[in-house]
């Protein structure tokens, strides 16, 4: 990006598959998969990785700290969760797609639900089926159906 800031990308599920020679980079991926498990000797060759360490037990100390950990982990699940249950139906409309489209999907439904409740109500009441197909939109097919069950 500049000259004083690159940013790397990494796929933390390849680690293991690829061995990579700078040690500075592999100790920062074990520190960024679980810091408890890094060994002194990591922690005391690099003043970084140290500092960083310092400052996550310092966080997991706190228990205001922790709980908002957690809260972020929970959006962040049930955000993908919201995002993979087909409300996006595949697509990528940007953050909030998926409850919108599933708020759309829902109102449609309500509506299709209530034409076919007034529907059979103006069956009973022996309305003449062309109105109700003109004020409703539903076909005479359906109607019919309606009408037997």
């Amino acid at each position: 990006m500049t000259k004083d800031l690159e940013i790397v990308i990494i796929d933390m599920t390849k680690m293991k598959k690829y061995k990579t020679e700078n040690k500075e980079l592999e100790n920062w991926l074990k520190f960024i998969q679980d810091p408890n498990k890094l060994g002194g000797d990591i922690l005391d060759k690099n003043e970084a990785i140290k500092e960083a360490k310092k400052v996550y037990d310092e966080l997991m100390a706190d228990e205001h700290e922790r709980t908002l950990i957690k809260l972020r982990e929970k959006y962040i699940r049930d955000y993908n969760t919201i995002k993979e249950d087909g409300y996006n139906n595949g697509y990528n409309y940007g953050r909030d797609a998926g409850l919108t489209q599933g708020l759309t999907q829902g109102k449609e439904l309500g509506a299709k639900t209530e034409k076919l409740e007034i529907a059979k109500k103006m069956l009973k009441e022996n309305v003449d089926v062309d109105f109700i197909v003109k004020m409703t939109g539903l076909s005479k097919e359906k109607l019919e159906k309606l009408k037997d069950k």
